[in-house]
């Protein structure tokens, strides 16, 4: 465009003059929502040479993870000719993925089980994937470690950066103790058992005898299993296991006495007793056979023995013994009766 100035003797002068058009611009291709991700993502618009501006970007890359969740402006800004435009983009970035484990941390005693349950927030709420250091999947896992351990998880949306939570599992150690018990006695007499913990820490015990015991020690009879449990009061841990008092088995004497031809008595005809050992768990002992004669027991044999008849009744009586020292003992009494015998040509 020509301009022509007059002053006011007449003078004039012509100016050339040039109107630039501002150029209309924007962004192609936008995209308007990103995952919370450390990707740069290509930023273009329909002109080029311009310069883009805003959170996250560099050049012309877009970085959702530098710019942070949230609504950000985006700016492309150019130059042409004399006029300056621009053109504006909101994006959105989707809130940073999250996870949590509850319980947060946890004690437990050997064998006990925690269920770990994760739940995560942010990202893309309809694609979570769950994956556990013990090899699990999905939202929760059982755990019962060996030793204290700490687990891990990992959400990840298959869109934005992944997000890792751990928790920490304390197991406490396994309550151990000794027990002592009273050397071995005979049947039907009592023993003892007494228990020594390894740590020093307070513990409550529980027999299971009538009545309930409640020390680190009990009395009770012979040869029989006692169980135990021990609860140690500063951790709740408990620890259970039978113990037996030792002592021998019951020892019995007992035997049945045979005369011959189904006689009632002893007799010159049927002078000879026979015994039929019937004796429980004896290892030695003594055969008093009621006539001043003795013979050691047996436990292998049924004894015999015979009498002259010096007297109208014997007391048999026998004295068993264990390996223990136990002792037992019965007796019998068998009558003798003479018998005259008449022989008739």
């Amino acid at each position: 465009h020509i301009i022509t100035f007059r002053n006011k003797w007449g003078c004039t002068v012509n100016f050339t003059i040039r109107v630039d058009v501002a150029p209309t611009l924007w962004f192609v291709n936008p995209v308007t929502e990103y995952c919370f991700k450390n990707t740069n993502y290509l930023l273009n618009a329909n002109m080029p040479g311009g310069v883009f501006t805003g959170k996250g970007v560099t050049g012309n890359q877009f970085n959702p993870y530098m710019a942070g969740s949230g609504t950000h402006t985006l700016t492309y800004t150019l130059i042409s000719g004399a006029c300056k435009a621009s053109t504006t983009l909101d994006v959105t970035v989707i809130d940073t993925l999250k996870v949590k484990v509850n319980p947060p941390i946890d004690t437990i005693c050997q064998g006990e089980i925690v269920w770990l349950r994760a739940s995560a927030t942010g990202g893309d709420k309809f694609s979570y994937s769950f994956a556990w250091s013990n090899g699990q999947s999905g939202s929760g896992t059982f755990v019962s470690p060996a030793t204290t351990t700490i687990y891990s998880v990992i959400v990840t949306d298959g869109c934005s950066e992944s997000a890792t939570a751990t928790v920490p599992i304390y197991r406490h150690a396994r309550p151990f103790f000794s027990a002592t018990t009273s050397p071995a006695v005979c049947f039907g007499q009592k023993g003892w058992i007494k228990l020594r913990m390894k740590d020093n820490d307070p513990y409550r015990f529980t027999w299971d005898v009538s009545p309930v015991y409640l020390g680190d020690s009990v009395s009770a009879l012979s040869g029989n299993l006692y169980r135990v449990t021990a609860v140690n009061l500063k951790t709740g841990c408990t620890v259970d296991t039978s113990i037996e008092i030792p002592g021998f088995k019951a020892i019995t004497a007992a035997f049945i006495g045979s005369i011959p031809n189904g006689a009632n008595c002893l007799s010159p005809i049927n002078p000879t007793l026979r015994i039929f050992n019937n004796c429980v768990g004896a290892t030695t002992g003594t055969w008093y056979w009621g006539d001043g004669s003795s013979e050691p027991f047996d436990p292998a044999m049924s004894p015999k023995h015979s009498y002259n008849g010096d007297k109208n009744r014997y007391k048999v009586k026998l004295v068993v013994k264990n390996a223990g020292g136990c002792t037992d003992s019965t007796e019998e009494d068998f009558c003798y009766r003479d018998t005259v015998v008449y022989y008739v040509p």
